[in-house]
């Protein structure tokens, strides 16, 4: 609760800092109609029910323009509307990555893995056009060798030799490397299949970025079991996954709330809507607060200095 009270404090602040004190009561009456519990309503909706647990891209993770992402427009629209809120949507087209559950298999071990958005599959539809780099017979499944490649600074990479083919597990560490620049243009330059990802954090790291191979997070749990299948000279990997890659259509919501004094000048509060697994606490409390902050202003008869935008 302490959180929703700083940003609406926060907002408050921002907005009438420097206004007439005459103000004060007019403020407060509005902050002591904040409804908590409707935030939290929110909150829930957006983060229990809205986002698939089968994203290969991570648990309720939201990705741009897919039918979650639209879920959670439409859910945005219906509150506006019940608030009798005029709503603009300002559309533009994304490039958006659907990502099945990756099937990783190392030794006689299942991986538990998620892409990193922004990277490929082993085969699926890129603007419409087919692709893979499977090996069966299929050309739908990955059969490869895995290989240590410790940093994936430049030259730990470089000492491997021939890596064509490979695909090669990585341990992240940002004071070592740019990451995650230098290992994809290495592994890419160099061949390689595909790159598995790790961190002593011991969590699945999502980080976007752009990539033309698979590249997947591991736990560093995930990454003990892998040891001991390496140890034991097992180091065949097979994976299995579909991506597809298309441009689509999505939008910005914007509400507009008219300034009394100063309508030129404008105060912007925003949010994203994409998402990565327990960040979902992130863009989806603030959607939640920014529609109470909505609610309350629709409700009362308070007049704002400056144009508020809501986005």
């Amino acid at each position: 609760m302490k959180k929703y009270y700083s940003l609406f404090i926060l907002f408050f602040t921002l907005q009438y800092g420097l206004a007439d004190v005459k103000k004060e009561k007019e403020q407060n009456k509005l902050i002591e109609s904040i409804q908590i519990e409707r935030a939290w309503s929110h909150f829930n909706k957006l983060t229990q029910d809205i986002g698939s647990p089968d994203n290969g891209a991570g648990f309720r993770s939201i990705t741009p323009a897919s039918d979650d992402d639209k879920e959670v427009v439409d859910y945005i629209l219906k509150q506006c509307k019940e608030l009798k809120v005029d709503v603009a949507e300002e559309s533009f087209t994304v490039k958006t990555y659907r990502y099945e559950l990756p099937e990783i298999k190392i030794g006689k071990r299942k991986i538990s893995a998620i892409s990193l958005y922004g990277s490929t599959g082993i085969w699926g539809f890129n603007m419409n056009k087919e692709y893979t780099i499977g090996s069966d017979n299929s050309r739908k499944s990955l059969e490869s060798v895995l290989i240590n490649a410790g940093k994936g600074t430049k030259e730990e990479i470089t000492k491997l030799g021939r890596i064509e083919g490979r695909v090669l597990i990585i341990e992240r560490d940002d004071s070592t490397q740019v990451w995650p620049v230098v290992p994809i243009i290495e592994a890419q330059g160099r061949g390689a299949k595909g790159i598995i990802i790790y961190s002593k954090e011991n969590t699945y790291i999502q980080a976007p970025i752009e990539a033309n191979l698979p590249v997947y997070s591991i736990s560093y749990e995930e990454w003990a079991k892998i040891q001991n299948e390496m140890g034991s000279g097992r180091n065949n990997i097979r994976i299995k996954q579909r991506v597809d890659i298309s441009n689509e259509k999505t939008s910005n919501i914007v509400i507009y709330r008219r300034g009394n004094l100063f309508p030129d000048e404008s105060i912007i509060l925003g949010i994203n809507r994409d998402r990565w697994f327990r960040e979902a606490h992130g863009s989806s409390s603030g959607i939640s607060a920014l529609l109470e902050i909505i609610r309350i202003f629709q409700k009362s008869e308070y007049k704002n200095n400056r144009t508020i935008i809501f986005v």
